[in-house]
């Protein structure tokens, strides 16, 4: 009986260790988690906290935070993902922009894991998916192939009820002259919530609550 604890212990560990490599979380971000975002005197902060275990217990599917940079968006990313790990689930973190890079050198791969239908069929149905920097530096006349796929990634988990958390520096109104279609779901996906964050860069933050 022993035995064959260590041997499920050895098989989890290992399955815990190959979720967190498909991740990729950025490097020296272990210190980003829920219980160290600070939110104190900040009650949109309080708000996006709560969203985000919100997420974690379902009762929101889709959510969408908006703001400038450095005010926490990534952190809540990379601590939703690493939530997501410890509940021995598949979650995918990914930069937009590098999003798009890695499906296009995906082509030269017939199949594998590094080809462009699994790097594909991956996005679309990971446990729990954060696309962070949505629309960085966009300029439409030059991506509508990559807002075709991000058009299509999200549909997909929309239809399907997946989780799916997205950060991005354009309003709603921005969004909407780039793709009608990717602001409509997130608008009026079932189970989703839109935050816009107005507050300090997040690095003052930490340091005034640290």
């Amino acid at each position: 009986m022993e035995n064959c604890k260590c041997v499920a212990s050895k098989r989890e560990a290992e399955r815990q260790e190959r979720y967190l490599k498909l991740c990729e979380l950025p490097e020296d971000t272990e210190d980003r988690t829920l219980e160290s975002f600070q939110t104190k005197g900040y009650v949109i902060l309080e708000q996006v906290k709560q969203a985000a275990m919100d997420m974690l217990s379902g009762k929101i599917k889709m959510l969408s935070l908006l703001a400038d940079v450095d005010t926490g968006k990534t952190h809540i990313a990379i601590a939703l993902c690493r939530k997501w790990l410890e509940m021995g689930k598949t979650a995918k973190y990914v930069f937009v922009p590098l999003l798009l890079q890695e499906l296009r050198s995906a082509y030269k791969y017939r199949d594998g894991e590094e080809s462009y239908d699994y790097k594909f069929e991956f996005y679309l149905n990971v446990g729990f998916l954060a696309l962070d920097d949505l629309f960085r530096e966009y300029h439409k006349a030059e991506n509508d192939w990559g807002m075709e796929k991000i058009e299509t990634i999200i549909d997909y988990r929309y239809i399907h009820g997946l989780p799916t958390l997205i950060t991005s520096n354009k309003t709603l109104d921005e969004m909407n002259e780039l793709s009608a279609m990717i602001r409509s779901r997130l608008i009026r996906a079932k189970n989703s919530q839109v935050i816009v964050i107005a507050s300090p860069e997040y690095v003052t933050i930490r340091k005034k609550n640290g």
